[in-house]
């Protein structure tokens, strides 16, 4: 199996380079290889469909599974036999032919006709009952991707494809099948046409979007479109009203296709019940669709091209209106068809002018005549047959709702209102931040706010519904006018209340710190929740929809607060009886006002569904918030870390956070660095001490940067001297010779600092450094303000090498000489007398220029 694969991949890669030339510019070699890749899937279908033959008449001969007369069987083995036989012979012919057929601008032309031709004779042979003939509409795709760039070519036998389909389909319904088969056969034929069809789909869609890359055509496309006529605009807004009204244009143009497609299929279908009543569907539909199409697409290109849109908008809205009010009057209103004239209520919202009366007079007229519709009972002139009117309708509602759908998310994208939403939900849930100064208040009262938002967007979404609901049963169902009326009444008022408290409750969020207006939006909510639960039917369901308000005391209140978690207990305890009494009540007695039964189970389905999603919002709001908080904590630990780094050693301070103390310890080896700045406080008196504090803290940063490339340890700063060292604390394997480099990068910095300044005749400062190795004390010592230091006479001394040293020098004792000896060239000064020291033995590191 696995050879029979790896030789079929190969056989379709090396179909695919056929006739493949590299002297021919890279898109001539794609569509080469589009085309040669498609020929091979169709030659596939015809020879499995020789293939499916021959196994379906070996099976009734040798068995007696399908009875028929083995005569005739013959007879139709032979037809249909030797059709697919010359069709695969053919096929193979114009391929072997190259360059004179098959690849030149007669191979397309072959390929087709021998295709069409071979499945048009199979549709005749079995009948309409097969489905064989709705197979030729697969091929329609082949005029754009036959290997010639004639457009003439590419026409004319599109439009062949039309006549031989539309011949296929009148020639079966009218004559009766040539070579009749049983139905088991006809049954399996069906079945195959099917997976034939999915099967040519999508080997048609990866032409299309991998070979081909129509994502980005028809992305490019779409905005080239949309751009159009936009050079008639000089500013921004006008610039936009065109996009929109090319959008709006480009959007019913697609819309009227799919109508097309959708209403051809419902013609075909309508004719194969009734070829003599139905037909006559063409005559009334194809008409009225071309004129609007057209209309659509003259008015686009002229409004583009002189830069008036309104005009042009208003003759097609008008002329889209009467397509679809004449085809609501020929369909009936079983059909469905006047449901899409509730997107004409909202397309003068789109219309490109900034008169807001025009754009309500025309929704206003467009509702009126929606209603008027929606309430008269039509027959229709040419009614669907039942079960095609019906389906009608399912396709009209899923119309409406797809143009909805794509009409709001235009929109959405357009105006960019996510971005609006969110910046609106910030400042309605920090409403009141400013009489709070820690974050933890303004965090619970962002999540008051929140709360109050998501229950007021609930409320008005269940008015909504009440409306839908209203309008359905007056429309729709024709209920009495009483009990409509009753219900409007029983339920309008409070859902209208609920919405009016959270709306003050809001409000009064920005006036006060108190909880009281989180309180007065909670106790009603459960009030309302629970008048709506005893008022329903206990199969709707809505009573446990107040599960859903449980967590909220949990997260909206203050539990360090002892009145507050009282609130919570009995915010709890409020929510728990409210559904037990909902519950015994509907055991007990009949809802108040129900509404009708065959919206009970709906009902139920969406409270369902809402209490999942609410349920799963609150997980995830409760994993960001332990999120968030894990986060912040890990943020403040890393900045307190950070700061503790900043005073101490790396082990000092972990011993200081394990054990809560730090012993001193005494290291036998530390070189310790001393410098500080010549002259330092004769040029302290010329300068401001604002200038002063800049100076030392250029240096001093400069010198953090170096001790720390090479390993040493800063303990501190003194005026302007500046001290560290290598080899503390314990553990640390900085040697003298780090110490000693570190310094030779300081003196080289602060002679680069001389030279600038002297070039701008600025005063300028001059280093000077000692270093002195040997073992020291060192460690935190008390329990506040934690300091790092180190203690011994060897801190001593390197203070005397650096206050006997000269300035721009590196002044080291012998015990570091001895050290680094091997690594430096030092110059010995000899014994130099140091305060309280006496004559110390010095040497000055041999520095470059």
């Amino acid at each position: 199996m696995k050879r029979l694969l790896r030789k079929l991949v190969s056989l379709y890669d090396r179909v695919g380079r056929y006739g493949d030339d590299p002297r021919e510019p890279a898109g001539a070699r794609k569509m080469n290889e589009l085309y040669n890749k498609g020929w091979f899937f169709i030659f596939g279908a015809v020879f499995s469909n020789l293939v499916a033959t021959l196994a379906i008449v070996a099976l009734m001969m040798t068995t007696d599974l399908i009875p028929f007369d083995r005569t005739v069987l013959v007879r139709i083995a032979k037809a249909y036999v030797g059709v697919e036989a010359a069709a695969c012979l053919l096929m193979l012919a114009v391929f072997f032919s190259g360059r004179r057929l098959f690849l030149s601008p007669a191979g397309p032309i072959a390929a087709v006709t021998v295709v069409f031709s071979y499945y048009f004779t199979l549709a005749l042979f079995a009948g309409k009952d097969a489905g064989i003939h709705y197979i030729l509409f697969q091929f329609f795709p082949m005029s754009l991707m036959m290997n010639t760039r004639s457009r003439t070519v590419k026409l004319v036998f599109l439009l062949y494809m039309v006549v031989v389909t539309v011949l296929a389909f009148y020639l079966t319904n009218i004559f009766p099948p040539l070579y009749p088969l049983p139905g088991t056969v006809i049954d399996i034929i069906f079945y195959m046409v099917v997976f034939f069809l999915v099967t040519y789909t999508l080997v048609a869609l990866y032409f299309t979007i991998w070979h081909l890359n129509y994502i980005d055509v028809l992305v490019g496309t779409w905005k080239k479109l949309t751009d159009l006529g936009n050079q008639h605009y000089a500013t921004e807004e006008g610039v936009k009203g065109n996009r929109i009204s090319n959008q709006l244009f480009l959007l019913a143009m697609l819309v009227s296709v799919v109508n097309f497609i959708a209403a051809t299929a419902m013609i075909i279908k309508s004719v194969n019940i009734d070829f003599e009543r139905n037909i006559y569907y063409t005559v009334l539909f194809y008409p009225a669709w071309v004129f609007g199409f057209c209309t659509l697409a003259v008015s686009y290109y002229l409004k583009n091209r002189r830069g008036r849109n309104l005009p042009y908008e208003l003759v097609s809205i008008a002329v889209l209106a009467a397509i679809f009010i004449f085809y609501s009057i020929v369909a009936g209103s079983g059909a469905g068809v006047h449901y899409m004239f509730s997107f004409f209520v909202v397309i003068p919202l789109f219309i490109n002018t900034e008169s807001g009366w025009m754009k309500a007079g025309l929704a206003g007229l467009f509702l009126a005549v929606f209603l008027v519709m929606m309430s008269a009972h039509f027959e229709g002139l040419y009614p669907f047959p039942g079960e095609l009117e019906r389906r009608m309708r399912s396709v009209s509602l899923a119309v409406v709702v797809a143009m909805f759908a794509l009409a709001s998310v235009i929109t959405w994208v357009r105006f960019d209102v996510t971005a609006r939403v969110l910046r609106l939900w910030d400042r309605l849930t920090e409403r009141g931040f400013h009489l709070f100064a820690s974050e933890s208040e303004k965090r619970l009262r962002k999540i008051q706010s929140s709360v109050m938002l998501v229950f007021l967007a609930a409320t008005v979404f269940c008015l909504l519904v009440q409306v839908g609901l209203v309008v359905h049963m007056w429309y729709v169902l024709k209920i009495d006018a009483g009990y409509v009326m009753s219900a409007v009444v029983y339920y309008g008022p409070s859902t209208v209340a609920m919405i009016s408290v959270l709306l003050v409750a809001l409000y009064f969020q920005e006036k006060t710190r108190t909880i009281l207006p989180a309180i007065c939006a909670f106790i009603p909510a459960v009030a309302w929740h629970f008048f709506m639960g005893i008022s329903l039917s206990h199969g709707t369901l809505f009573s446990y929809f107040k599960i859903v308000m449980l967590p909220i005391p949990f997260i909206a209140l203050d539990r360090r607060l002892k009145y507050q978690r009282v609130l919570i207990f009995t915010a709890i305890l409020m929510i728990l009886v409210s559904l037990a009494a909902e519950v015994a009540f509907h055991f007990r007695s009949a809802p108040l006002f129900p509404i009708p039964e065959q919206y009970t189970f709906p009902t139920a389905v969406s409270v369902i569904l809402a209490l999942t999603i609410s349920l799963i919002v609150m997980s995830y709001y409760f994993y960001k918030q332990t999120a968030y908080a894990e986060i912040s904590l890990a943020k403040e630990k890393a900045k307190s870390d950070m700061l503790l780094l900043n005073v101490l050693p790396l082990e000092v301070a972990d011993e200081l956070k394990s054990r809560g103390a730090s012993r001193p310890s005494r290291i036998e080896n530390v070189t310790v660095l001393f410098a500080d700045f010549h002259g330092f406080h004769a040029l302290a008196e010329c300068m401001t001490p604002e200038e002063l504090i800049d100076e030392l803290d250029l240096c001093f940063t400069k010198f953090d940067k170096i001790i720390e490339r090479h390993g040493l340890e800063k303990l501190k700063t003194m005026g302007p001297a500046y001290m560290c060292a290598a080899g503390a604390p314990r553990g640390n394997r900085s040697t003298a010779r780090d110490c000693v480099d570190a310094a030779v990068e300081m003196i080289a910095f602060m002679k680069e600092m001389k030279r600038n300044k002297a070039a701008n005749g600025e005063r300028y400062w001059d280093a000077r450094i000692g270093l002195n190795t040997g073992p020291v004390v060192a460690g935190v010592i008390g329990n506040r303000k934690f300091v790092y230091d180190i203690w011994g006479d060897t801190v001593n001394v390197a203070s005397r090498m650096m206050t006997t040293g000269l300035p721009g020098k590196i002044n080291i004792s012998r015990s570091t000489y001895n050290e680094v000896r091997q690594y430096y060239k030092c110059r010995y000064r000899g014994k130099v007398l140091a305060k309280n020291k006496g004559r110390l033995d010095q040497y000055h590191v041999q520095v470059r220029a």
